[in-house]
């Protein structure tokens, strides 16, 4: 009977902790999203200077929450991510920033696509299970 009670306890405790994860995740994903449609708003405004300081920030907010998804999630998704970054700071320090508009466009809706995307895998949702 106690080995009963202690399976079903650890197995609760993994559920929770799922839960949680996931939380945490969510949490992480709205903020870095909040972050690349600001920036998407400043590029609409053609306002180059905020653009640098605003990716910059979440370049480092990046780099903080990818080294705690990656213990949780596929790296594949994540490389992406990293690949979209290094080229909006080629794009961002590019002497014709104007020309480079659409480029930077298609990626920050690449970026805020994989970052919804990453967040999203681990939901207890049918599409993941199947």
């Amino acid at each position: 009977m106690k080995k009963i009670i202690f399976v079903c306890c650890l197995f609760l405790l993994l559920i929770a902790s799922c839960f949680l994860v996931q939380y945490y995740m969510d949490q992480d994903a709205k903020i870095l999203l909040g972050d690349l449609e600001e920036i998407n708003t400043l590029l609409q405004k053609e306002n180059w200077t905020q653009i640098q300081e605003q990716f910059t920030v979440f370049g480092q907010k990046w780099e903080k929450e990818a080294f705690w998804w990656s213990m949780i999630i596929s790296h594949d998704e994540i490389d992406k991510v990293n690949l979209l970054i290094s080229e909006m700071n080629a794009l961002l320090q590019s002497d014709s920033l104007p020309e480079a508009k659409l480029d930077m466009a298609q990626n920050l809706n690449e970026l805020i696509f994989w970052v919804d995307h990453i967040a999203g895998k681990g939901n207890l949702t049918s599409p993941n299970f199947l």
